[in-house]
C-alpha cells in the first residue's frame, strides 16, 4: 500500500512505512484502519484515521466465513 500512516487490519499493521505491503486476504467481520490519527503539537487532531468493519457476502446473499 506504501501508506506513510498504516493500513491496519484487526490491527495488524499491513507493511512498513513508504513500503509496499504483500495481498492480504480479508474477512467477513475483519476490521480495516486506514492511517492513524495525526495531532499537531500533541493536543490537535489534524487528521483522522478511518475505521470500518467488513462485512462480505456471496450472491446468493449468505455471509462470507469470517475469522472467529
Amino acid at each position: 500500500t506504501k501508506s506513510s500512516n498504516g493500513t491496519f487490519v484487526n490491527n495488524q499493521r499491513l507493511g512498513k512505512c513508504n513500503e509496499e505491503s504483500p495481498p492480504f486476504e480479508i474477512c467477513s467481520d475483519d476490521i480495516i484502519q486506514f492511517g492513524v490519527d495525526v495531532t499537531e503539537n500533541n493536543r490537535k487532531t489534524i487528521h483522522n484515521c478511518i475505521i470500518m468493519e467488513v462485512k462480505l457476502f456471496h450472491s446468493d446473499g449468505n455471509e462470507c466465513v469470517s475469522r472467529k
